[in-house]
């Protein structure tokens, strides 16, 4: 009979900086494109938010707005921020739930590859599981167009902030 490697739970300073580092992220991102006056660059970014803002200001408010030509859970997770004004107007009250996926997202990545990666006795095979951990969370996390377009959306096709800045580069 074979002998089972060992699962070592994720340590909670590990979760904690893991979390720390997606947020700082999330919210540098959403600052940048807010600053840049990116955040509505894309039409369906109006659109979404236009479609969870009916719910409230209607002729005929209620949930009975959703379920367009989209399925209504990016709509219903707008609600709570798109309810006030001024972050509907500024298109903020859409990227909360951009940034809070993109946060559980990387968080999903970290222990998706922590869990199936075997854990053995041994510190060096702990050692590599725990760098490939990390560096799957980083590579996730830090990628230009997980960062920019995961959080605000951008025209596809037309001058978006990753276009900006990759034209900036080679200028």
């Amino acid at each position: 009979m074979t002998e089972q490697p060992v699962r070592r739970p994720i340590s909670r300073a590990e979760w904690l900086v893991v979390l720390t580092a997606c947020v700082a992220a999330s919210i540098l991102a959403s600052l940048w494109s807010w600053h840049n006056h990116a955040l509505l660059n894309y039409g369906d970014a109006v659109a979404h938010l236009q479609i969870a803002r009916r719910v409230f200001d209607s002729h005929r408010p209620g949930l009975s707005q959703l379920g367009s030509v989209w399925l209504p859970l990016p709509h219903l997770l707008m609600l709570p921020f798109v309810a006030f004004r001024w972050l509907w107007h500024t298109g903020i009250g859409g990227s909360f739930p951009s940034m809070l996926a993109y946060v559980f997202g990387t968080l999903g990545i970290f222990r998706l590859v922590r869990t199936v990666l075997p854990d053995a006795a041994d510190s060096k095979t702990r050692a590599t599981v725990r760098f490939t951990s990390w560096l799957a969370a980083a590579v996730l996390g830090t990628l230009l167009a997980v960062t920019v377009l995961v959080n605000i959306p951008a025209r596809i096709g037309a001058r978006s902030p990753v276009s900006e800045i990759l034209s900036a580069d080679t200028a």
